[in-house]
């Protein structure tokens, strides 16, 4: 293992490095400008704007990107001359934006990234009580990704993964905190399949009741009149903001951008990632139906989501350490199936991997790793056949029901 452990000190340090000149950066410049007019942390950019409208009271024009990017450059400084940001989110995720312009921009963004990456790192550890696992998940490039452009993904992972690690005992709670996933949609889909799939109505209810529930919030806090402008955004600008401009192709990790990339027209590539979004939800459904083994249903939900939306950006793929996590674990309590320990790196990889190789080569392999992750796991199966693994008791105790 000592391989292991210095080649994820490597990446600790090459992070480090980088990040050291980020945060210098960051105080050289003020503002927090690193290079070419951007903002430390990017994207938190967007979020840290979006607050400070809805805390001026007017938080209609976070759906007008030019009024947007204005917000950007009066608080950072940055470059907005090409309308670099806009918010896609629905009325419902502003909630959890509105506190974070309370503060310093630096601080809010170093706050919203520790904690949020505390609590994931505090779920990955329930996932797999081993001690490399904190150090395998700080290593992980994903990890990396998502502090250097100060995005959200940390707080996906709770939400998903937190839901996923209290189903079993408290299904309610656990479906409550799926259903915030409901923040950021597209990585929501199949949730619903998957607890109708293993017949969880308890979580079930308790997923509706959170997405209906910050909905309410929203309209309690901005008014309804913000989803009639969201609704009027939403069919105006994302589409082609989102997914028509070919520059953002390479940086998209899923069907539809892999296609675009071969050169296959808009129609093909919609088709495309219908099929396989539909073939995702059946296999959710499938495994879930099938009361497969919690470390398998679990995983293949992750992986599912991955699949099944257009729309995932290299640095929400910090949603790969849930399955890392769960089938590592797994593995390594009940010994390892041929093949995995050659896919399961690769996937470690991934986040590194697949955006410079998309950029370079005009080839995007990220549907195709997960797709082969899940595949393994559905063809493979654990060493316990029949047997479902629970969560992790605070002692770190490993429950196997027979």
């Amino acid at each position: 293992m000592k391989w292991l452990n210095r080649c994820l000190w490597a990446f600790i340090i090459l992070y480090l490095a980088v990040g050291g000149h980020w945060i210098l950066s960051a105080y050289l410049w003020g503002h927090g400008l690193y290079k070419k007019g951007m903002p430390v942390g990017i994207d938190f950019a967007d979020y840290y704007a979006v607050s400070t409208l809805c805390i001026e009271g007017t938080p209609a024009p976070v759906y007008d990107p030019t009024k947007l990017n204005a917000t950007i450059n009066r608080l950072t400084g940055a470059d907005t001359s090409r309308n670099w940001w806009n918010c896609s989110y629905p009325p419902s995720a502003l909630l959890m934006m509105l506190p974070l312009a309370l503060l310093p921009y630096s601080v809010s963004l170093w706050l919203w990234l520790s904690i949020t990456l505390g609590i994931a790192l505090l779920i990955l550890w329930r996932i797999s009580p081993h001690p490399a696992t904190i150090k395998l998940a700080f290593a992980f490039p994903g990890t990396f990704l998502n502090f250097m452009w100060g995005q959200n993904s940390f707080l996906s992972v709770c939400f998903l993964g937190g839901g996923l690690l209290l189903l079993d005992r408290f299904p309610f709670v656990g479906g409550f905190l799926l259903g915030l996933m409901s923040y950021k949609p597209q990585l929501a889909l199949l949730i619903p399949v998957a607890l109708v799939g293993g017949k969880r109505w308890k979580a079930l209810s308790g997923a509706a009741v959170a997405a209906l529930s910050v909905v309410f919030l929203s309209v309690l806090v901005f008014g309804s009149e913000i989803w009639v402008t969201f609704w009027k955004y939403f069919f105006s600008v994302p589409p082609n903001w989102l997914l028509g401009r070919s520059g953002l192709w390479p940086f998209v990790v899923t069907t539809f951008a892999s296609a675009r990339l071969l050169g296959s027209g808009s129609g093909i590539a919609w088709i495309l990632q219908g099929m396989v979004t539909v073939a995702a939800a059946g296999v959710v459904f499938w495994v879930w139906r099938r009361e497969a083994p919690y470390p398998i249903c679990a995983s293949v939900l992750a992986l599912g989501t991955l699949l099944a939306t257009p729309y995932v950006i290299f640095y929400d793929t910090f949603i790969l350490s849930l399955p890392i996590a769960w089938i590592g674990w797994d593995r390594f309590n009940h010994g390892w199936r041929p093949g995995e320990k050659f896919v399961l790196p690769i996937v470690w990889l991934s986040p590194l991997i697949v955006r410079f190789l998309a950029m370079a080569t005009g080839l995007q392999l990220g549907p195709i790793i997960f797709a082969a992750f899940l595949g393994l796991l559905i063809m493979k199966g654990p060493q316990t056949s029949g047997a479902r693994l629970q969560i992790p008791k605070p002692c770190c105790e490993l429950r196997v029901a027979r």
